[in-house]
């Protein structure tokens, strides 16, 4: 099996908790006709620094966590409630 690497995810729960940036990026998302589950997966990735670096069948993708000195590239899977 390969390793679980677990890490943070952290994202505003109230728009009046976003900086104007990230208030400015969500704007600009729903002006591109961006659905509101788009936007939602674009700030996730945007404001945790992750990348998509490939994606794979069934719902599998190549994510690259990039920090200042840490940089991870894990596996995940998604799966539909």
């Amino acid at each position: 099996m390969g390793e679980i690497i677990s890490f943070d995810i952290t994202l505003p729960i109230f728009r009046n908790n976003l900086t104007d940036c990230q208030l400015c990026l969500v704007f600009v998302l729903f002006a591109r006709d961006l659905t509101a589950a788009e936007v939602k997966a674009m700030c996730l990735m945007k404001w945790n620094k992750l990348r998509i670096l490939n994606d794979f069948p069934k719902h599998t993708y190549l994510l690259k966590k990039c920090r200042r000195e840490i940089k991870k590239i894990i596996s995940l899977s998604t799966q539909r409630c």
